[in-house]
């Protein structure tokens, strides 16, 4: 893909495996920030190692180790996912394209979700637990020489991979001031970031709180 067709929240192919835009740095060689599906786990690369796709309706796929399909059949009830496919948000609303988000309320004029969004139902599909019979596994582009392990139906698939590496460098997205840190030690689940700050990797890899930035060590996508 050209950089100019790259969009925050869409959803992307890279190294086979689908993932989601979360970050455009234009000024960066390796400018496209990407979330990967299946574990949460944060990647950069640059635009021209990404294809695009749109989900649809029987789509599933592995969302944080969990199996999902998309369906538009049924109305969400409290506490299940939705994917907003086609948003239209008011002036005071901040979703965005492929947002997923948990249903908090719902009634006939659309669901309220945990984040306080208002989302009319014809704005997204809704994530139903577990790979339907008639659905498409979209996870990878090439199906070929993947194994069906993958493919769990009930998604419990565990990752043990910490995705955090020596010289990462991330920058909090909840501090005032900007504040990058690097990755300086791994310990078991725990990160230390320069200055002396341990993290767990699940608070790492929370994107509403840190962005990956690069790693000046990693040569891999130059």
């Amino acid at each position: 893909m050209k950089l100019y067709q790259v969009r925050k929240g869409q959803f992307v192919y890279y190294n086979n495996e689908l993932h989601k835009v979360y970050g455009v740095k234009h000024m960066y060689k390796l400018s496209v920030h990407l979330l990967k599906l299946r574990d949460l786990s944060q990647h950069i690369t640059n635009a021209a190692s990404v294809e695009k796709y749109i989900p649809k309706e029987l789509d599933s796929f592995i969302f944080n180790h969990k199996a999902y399909t998309l369906i538009n059949n049924r109305k969400p009830e409290a506490g299940d996912y939705i994917l907003i496919n086609n948003p239209d948000p008011d002036t005071l609303d901040h979703y965005s394209l492929n947002d997923i988000e948990v249903v908090e309320k719902v009634d006939k004029n659309g669901i309220i979700t945990s984040d306080a969004d208002g989302i009319k139902h014809n704005e997204y599909l809704l994530m139903v637990p577990g790979r339907a019979p008639d659905g498409r596994p979209i996870d990878y582009q090439d199906m070929a020489n993947i194994e069906e392990d993958n493919f769990d139906e009930a998604g419990q698939i565990t990752y043990g991979e910490l995705s955090a590496k020596l010289g990462d460098i991330y920058k909090n997205k909840e501090s005032d001031s900007l504040f990058e840190a690097m990755v300086v030690a791994i310990k078991g689940q725990t990160v230390y970031l320069g200055g002396g700050l341990g993290l767990s990797q699940e608070e790492l890899m929370d994107t509403n709180k840190w962005e990956f930035q690069f790693n000046p060590f990693d040569n891999s996508d130059s």
